[in-house]
């Protein structure tokens, strides 16, 4: 009768745990399949474009919608993601991540995204950076996009644009390097 107490109290604590990993995978599996499928739309008709110094003395000068991830790193390794944002007194934060890709059986499932710190942009002056792969930031400036209709959208296959130089790769709205330069349609 003991044993039987015991196995159902196992049961009873063990059920909801595998019920939530089911489910939580179950989630996660349908979030990935959604996601290729849809059409990205920016969340802010705001430009932001500033230059960026690297340590290795590259300068790239990249754009991206407020709220919208700028990338840069070796190529199909660990990257760089910056966030830049205006803030409500006009000002410029940007939020600096580190964009690992998870791969499972030899392809990339996704990305873990871990926040490394931030800064705000206050002056249109070089600044130096919390990152240790960047120099210095410079923003340059800040626009409104146009829209078509009210409504603006662009599909996976045009934006980001993203430029690779000596293996190093740089993705945005607008992407300009010494090597080569592209911009979302």
């Amino acid at each position: 009768m003991q044993k039987h107490r015991q196995a159902l109290r196992r049961a009873a604590l063990i059920s909801p745990l595998v019920l939530f990993a089911l489910f939580s995978f179950a989630l996660a599996h349908k979030k990935a399949f959604d996601s290729k499928q849809q059409i990205a739309i920016p969340k802010s008709d705001r430009e932001i474009t500033i230059s960026l110094k690297m340590t290795d003395n590259r300068v790239i000068t990249i754009s991206q919608y407020d709220g919208e991830m700028i990338r840069t790193g070796p190529k199909g390794g660990e990257m760089l993601g910056i966030i830049p944002r205006i803030l409500d007194n006009g000002s410029v934060t940007l939020d600096f991540f580190r964009v690992t890709k998870i791969i499972k059986r030899n392809a990339a499932i996704g990305e873990a995204i871990t926040s490394i710190g931030s800064m705000e942009l206050n002056t249109t002056l070089p600044q130096s950076t919390p990152i240790n792969l960047i120099s210095s930031i410079q923003l340059i400036s800040i626009s409104k996009s146009a829209e078509v209709s009210g409504v603006r959208a662009y599909s996976l296959q045009q934006c980001p644009c993203c430029v690779t130089c000596g293996g190093e790769e740089s993705c945005g709205l607008s992407v300009q390097l010494d090597c080569g330069s592209c911009r979302c349609n």
